[in-house]
């Protein structure tokens, strides 16, 4: 049986029931398979079998409510199709559904049906139109015990009316009022509103029953009112209000809440000055404000302590105290008189309080002295850098430091957590700020101040690209998942051609610009720069291949770099190609821009690109938004550009020392990051062969250091500078270290299981640690379930020699690919294997600018890729089906006999041609796609066209997150949490009626 609760009634007779706006999408009900529910249908009350039709949510409600008897249910409705009706018309009426019988409320589908059976209640008419809730059996009113015994009495506080009786009511009518022509209502009035004289005690008695209320409900928006009465008088306000309405808003915000507790502690804090907010002190107990706090324990804890002659005596004589007894504890030996204050008494006679008293003084406090805390209190603060000692969360790693684990992220998306945000939001831009200020005033090396602007000359055009006649797979945007079969790929669904662009919408005011970049998407980068129209510059790296990724030879390939523009209005986004860089140093497996804002506003530099190639060298080119003059908007006809490097980075050969050594060709570049610090001299890139080449440009190009030790267990994946002159190495076996690339020192190691990932990936504009991911999976509840892998952030910024782990809401299934943190409000995007989009915050990212943690995380999904495959034709499934309804059966006829002949696999779609005939992609917007997922039956062979790969956000002042994986397909989505907020929607200005243009031109394959 499910529980019940008491639940306000609803109007849901059927001559008048009020349909809501839900959807008329039902869910599957545990227990029936996928396979029967597509031919699971409800039938009407008086239609005939072949009259069969499916319900909506408000068909459903109507049809409940003319139910009269369980008989009529029983029969109208058989198996399971009981629990569907009830479903969708629970989602109907908001949640909650009366039994037909004797109107008691229920919350599920499967309690309601267990309960209908079992009741034989006659249905109570009376209780089903009422007005006002029905009060839970728990929460009678309590008799009356003050006595009423004036008019006055009555009107300043006229609650007690209603915890009257109806015979005293009418007496205290006829004694107050005996004229019964002119009876006043007592009521205290409302705003704009004066009632009547009343002439009958009838009518003056429903007329005071409707019009007084409790005496909580008269302090709306009176909440300082409220504040200043005694405590007690409070919580009896509360309380009766409560077992009336068993659910009461905050007198400040509205916020509705369930428990009285609960209630005063969110009123006495809504909306309230720190300094005004309620504090007790955790030594006497004493109530004040925060503002008193510090006076209050000056006093309550003196730093001069009582003199040692004035007490020996008493603490000689007086053993083990109890204060809650009051009992003192004589010691073997003392003596049995002892004078405290000049009187001598018997020691029996004096008790443990008397006895402190006499000793700190009555003014003092008498309770045993506590351990002094600290000025951030005894809990863990990043903001603070204090690790509290003596917990069950701290472990010590190998290099003998401290490592605090906070538990695990919590998404709460509650009031309480959003009301938090914008302060966290305020101290983000504090701190992004002064980055800017900082980091513009630094000068940079002479390799890089010597590199000058140049015009880059087009060498050809786009149509000879090898991609250049490719389209994408299908793709469609979708509300709610598609749970149809298809024998070919929908028509509705849309196909781009190479270096093309389209903006979809929802249904409401929501968008997602999507491009085609011609193969799957190897890297993502936004210049720090934007143009001067304020268009910012995209940097894409692609692979040549959907199967193998790098194609046959990848040191002799071309590498290719796309360059796109993208700009922003409002809510949406247009982007735009502009030209493509190509390079003879092989395949780019890596692009990385040198994160430095210009140093005046008249500057041209767009930003310095670093490049990482097959043939193992690092190449840094110069863009400015003059380096291509011109561009085209046909897609064939894009400016093809073939510049020199500006510098050109080699590592040393042989690249490893020792006599062993027989390379010849230095390995591939796989990673680069590069120090914004300083003079931006220091350049960390880590090779194929699991080293990380480090390149100090103020010395010399040509004598790299490469940080290889014989001690790795396994080789270096991945590099990112963390925060001046610390670069995190992360390794292939879930290790992470950090390095001083100045001193070339381990600083930091970090290998924990499921926290220590094989990446690592850093912001240093806002906080002075890295993030995590591609750790060990997470424990699941069963094992159908599908693992997932999450992500965590490190933080080295301690007063301790110690670090911080901080546990994120973003988990992915299978596989977390790439972070990203966006500089401007601090959320945290990640893509994984799983084809979604997550975005998430926590209060415990904290910056310089931050003077505390916040206790808040958050979390939603911005974009959801399902893969969708075709199905097998309906003749072939049946002549599937009854073969193994024939096999079964010769099975259990003749045990013995030969194995069953083997039927061939479900075909798999693993290359670019068979994906675009046999797969397709359906876009979910909405934050509640979070829980879809691909199609798992004969899913594990065929190409994953919904893995997002790479992420990365852009610098302006409207966030913007860009992902792309797979496909190929490259998405640009807001990056915003909660942007419907109020208090969050400053971030996107958007206009009520907002006209319905345009933003670019859609080219799509005819």
């Amino acid at each position: 049986m499910g529980r019940t609760k008491a639940t306000p009634s609803r109007n849901i007779a059927a001559s008048a029931v009020e349909s809501t706006s839900k959807s008329a999408q039902r869910g599957r009900p545990k227990g029936i398979s996928k396979r029967n529910e597509t031919i699971q249908e409800i039938k009407p009350l008086t239609s005939s079998p072949a009259h069969a039709l499916k319900y909506t949510n408000e068909e459903c409600l109507k049809t409940y409510t003319d139910l009269k008897s369980f008989e009529q249910f029983d029969e109208a409705f058989p198996g399971n199709l009981k629990e569907k009706l009830i479903r969708g018309a629970l989602k109907a009426n908001g949640g909650s559904l009366p039994c037909f019988l004797c109107q008691k409320f229920l919350n599920t589908s499967l309690g309601l049906a267990l309960h209908i059976r079992k009741c034989r209640g006659l249905p109570v008419l009376n209780q089903v139109n009422q007005d006002k809730p029905r009060p839970s059996p728990k929460k009678q009113p309590q008799p009356l015990n003050v006595e009423i015994s004036s008019l006055e009495q009555l009107k300043e506080e006229p609650s007690l009316w209603l915890q009257l009786d109806d015979t005293l009511k009418l007496g205290l009518l006829k004694r107050f009022f005996p004229n019964e022509s002119r009876i006043e209502c007592f009521a205290i009035p409302k705003e704009g509103r004066k009632c009547p004289i009343i002439t009958k005690y009838s009518a003056a008695f429903d007329h005071l029953n409707a019009c007084i209320q409790p005496m909580y409900i008269t302090y709306i928006r009176k909440a300082s009112e409220f504040r200043k009465l005694d405590k007690k008088l409070k919580v009896r306000y509360i309380r009766e209000a409560m077992n009336t309405l068993l659910e009461l808003p905050c007198l400040e915000c509205g916020r509705m809440y369930g428990h009285q507790y609960g209630l005063l502690y969110h009123v006495e804090r809504c909306n309230v000055p720190e300094e005004e907010m309620p504090w007790k002190c955790y030594r006497c107990s004493y109530q004040a404000t925060r503002a008193d706090s510090y006076e209050h324990l000056r006093h309550c804890f003196p730093d001069e302590q009582p003199s040692k002659d004035d007490a020996a005596h008493v603490i000689g004589v007086l053993g083990d105290v109890n204060l809650r007894s009051g009992k003192s504890v004589q010691k073997e030996g003392a003596s049995e008189l002892m004078t405290i204050n000049g009187e001598t008494k018997p020691l029996s006679e004096f008790s443990a309080r008397e006895a402190l008293e006499a000793m700190v003084g009555p003014e003092k406090a008498i309770l045993t002295t506590k351990k002094r805390r600290s000025k951030y209190g005894s809990k863990a603060s990043i903001s603070a850098g204090v690790i509290p000692s003596g917990t069950n969360r701290i472990s010590i790693t190998g290099d003998g430091k401290m490592r605090f684990r906070f538990r695990k992220a919590g998404v709460k998306d509650c009031a309480a957590g959003i009301s938090e945000y914008p302060r966290y939001l305020d101290a983000v831009h504090k701190a992004h700020d002064q980055w800017q200020e900082e980091t513009t005033a630094l000068p940079l090396c002479s390799r890089l101040r010597e590199i000058e602007q140049s015009v880059w000359k087009r060498a050809s055009t786009s149509a000879h690209l090898p991609f250049i006649s490719k389209v994408s797979v299908g793709f469609r945007i979708r509300e709610n998942e598609d749970k149809g079969t298809h024998q070919d790929v929908p028509h509705s669904c849309q196909r781009l051609s190479a270096l093309c662009s389209i903006e979809l919408k929802r249904e409401i005011q929501d968008y997602v610009t999507v491009a085609y970049c011609g193969g799957p998407i190897c890297a993502i980068g936004v210049a720090p720069n934007a143009m001067q129209n304020d268009e910012e510059v995209v940097a894409v790296v692609t692979y040549p291949c959907e199967t193998t990724l790098v194609g046959k030879d990848m040191k002799t390939s071309p590498g290719l770099i796309q360059f796109w523009l993208h700009g922003s209005e409002n809510k949406r986004s247009k982007l735009r190609p502009w030209f493509i860089l190509k390079s003879n140093f092989g395949l780019v497996l890596d692009a990385h821009w040198l994160d430095r804002p210009r140093s005046s506003e008249t500057e041209t530099l767009i930003g310095f690109l670093a490049v990482a190639t097959a043939q193992g060298a690092l190449l840094i080119y110069r863009v400015d938004t003059t380096s291509v003059s011109s561009t085209s908007s046909d897609a064939k006809t894009l400016p093809v550009v073939e510049p020199e490097p500006d510098l050109i980075l080699y590592q040393p050969r042989p690249w490893l020392n020792g006599d062993k050594s027989t390379e010849t060709a230095a390995p591939p570049l796989t990673s680069v990051a590069w120090c914004t610090k300083d003079e931006a001299q220091y350049v960390v890139a880590v090779n194929a062969a699991g080293g990380a080449v480090i390149w100090d440009m103020q010395r010399s190009l040509d004598t790299p250091y490469v940080l290889l030790d014989s001690s790795w267990s396994s080789p270096a994946t991945c590099a990112s500078f963390i925060g001046g002159f610390e670069v995190a190495l992360s390794f292939r076996e879930r290790l992470i270290r950090v390095y001083d690339v100045r001193t070339y020192q381990c600083t930091l190691e970090e290998n924990t299981v499921r926290t220590a990932g094989s990446r690592a990936i850093g912001q240093p504009r806002l906080f002075s640690g890295f993030f995590t991911l591609q750790s060990e999976y997470y424990p699941t509840g069963s094992e159908s379930e599908i693992p997932r892998n999450g992500v965590s952030f490190v933080c080295a910024e301690t007063k301790s020699e110690g670090f911080f782990v901080v546990p994120l809401a973003n988990r992915h299934e299978f596989m977390t690919w790439d972070v990203c943190a966006s500089p401007v409000n601090a959320v945290v995007a990640s893509c994984g294997c799983d084809g979604k989009l997550l975005l998430s915050t926590n209060g415990r990212l904290v910056t310089s600018s931050h003077i505390m943690d916040y206790g808040f995380s958050l979390m939603k999904s911005a974009l959801t890729l399902i893969r969708k495959r075709i199905s097998t034709p309906e003749e072939e499934s049946m002549q599937e089906l009854f073969a193994k309804m024939e096999a079964s059966q010769g099975a259990a006829s003749a045990p013995n006999s030969s194995e069953d002949e083997k039927r061939p696999a479900a075909p798999s779609y693993s290359t670019y041609e068979e994906s675009l005939r046999s797969l397709w992609l359906d876009i979910h917007l909405n934050p509640d796609s979070k829980d879809l997922r691909s199609q798992q039956q004969f899913s594990s062979l065929d190409l994953r066209i919904e893995s997002l790969n790479r992420v990365a956000t852009n610098y302006s002042s409207r966030p913007f997150v860009f992902t792309g994986g797979q496909a190929g397909l490259m998405f640009v989505r807001p990056c915003v949490i909660a942007s419907e907020s109020p208090q969050l929607s400053e971030l996107f200005l958007v206009p009520q009626e907002l006209e319905e243009k345009p933003l670019a031109k859609i080219k799509r394959k005819s």
